[in-house]
C-alpha cells in the first residue's frame, strides 16, 4: 500500500481491518509525510545602527512510503527532490558595506538542519 500527504496512513490502525491484519507504522501520518526546512537572514550593524528587516522563508518537502500490507513494514521512501532557496541580495545601505552580498543556499535536502544566516555591515 502506497501513502502520501494527500492520502496517509493512521499509525497503529490496521492497514486492512479485520484480525491480524498489520497496523501502519509511525511517520506514515501526514506529518511523516512532510517536511520543511527554514531559512533566517538576519542583518547586523558593525556600529549598532537600525539594521535591515530580517528575511524568513521556507522550502517543503513530501514523501511517499510503500508499506508492506502483511508486515506493516516501510518498504521504500522517495521524498521530493533537493530544492533551492532564492538568492537574496543583501539590501544596500548607504556607508556600509555587507560581509555578503547574496546569501544563496542551494542543493538543500528535506533533512537538512534550518539555516541561519547574519550579514554584518562595515562603515
Amino acid at each position: 500500500v502506497t501513502v502520501t500527504p494527500d492520502k496517509p496512513g493512521q499509525p497503529g490502525t490496521p492497514i486492512n481491518p479485520g484480525k491480524g491484519s498489520a497496523s501502519y507504522p509511525d511517520g506514515t501520518d501526514k506529518a511523516g509525510l512532510t517536511d520543511t526546512v527554514n531559512r533566517n537572514i538576519t542583518y547586523k550593524m558593525s556600529d549598532g545602527s537600525q539594521a535591515p528587516a530580517a528575511v524568513n522563508d521556507q522550502l517543503s518537502y513530501t514523501a511517499t512510503k510503500v508499506i508492506d500490507k502483511v508486515t506493516g513494514k516501510v518498504i521504500k521512501t522517495d521524498w521530493s527532490q533537493n530544492q533551492d532557496f532564492k538568492d537574496i541580495p543583501s539590501p544596500e545601505q548607504t556607508g556600509y558595506t555587507p560581509d555578503k552580498t547574496v546569501v544563496s543556499n542551494k542543493d538543500i535536502a528535506h533533512d537538512a538542519q534550518d539555516i541561519t544566516e547574519v550579514v554584518t555591515y562595515t562603515a
